[in-house]
């Protein structure tokens, strides 16, 4: 497994313990930081000397409304990659951000 792959296999777990948590603990108050416990707990044991300086521990909840045909069309690439919507939303985040910044 090359470090692409290790980063990449890093973030999915980071975003399915994100899922994993909001789906079992969605009222609980504290349920932001086990998530963010957890994650520090994966980038600890899995260290990468190719990751960004920068902290990548999420600190910055967004609650965005989306009208029919947007909720569609996420629903339909999530269908499609397997995935959840936090996931896909976070990976057009960073298809912007690497065309923006080749």
């Amino acid at each position: 497994m090359n470090s692409l792959e290790l980063l990449t296999a890093r973030e999915q777990l980071m975003e399915d313990i994100d899922c994993i948590i909001e789906s079992n603990f969605g009222l609980v108050d504290y349920k932001d930081d086990v998530v963010e416990q957890l994650c520090d707990a994966v980038c600890n044991n899995f260290p990468s000397r190719d990751a960004p300086t920068q902290p990548s521990k999420r600190t910055h909840q967004v609650k965005i409304m989306l009208n029919d045909t947007e909720l569609a069309c996420l629903e339909d690439k999530v269908a499609l990659n397997r995935s959840d919507r936090a996931s896909e939303i976070r990976r057009l985040i960073h298809q912007k951000m690497n065309t923006e910044n080749p």
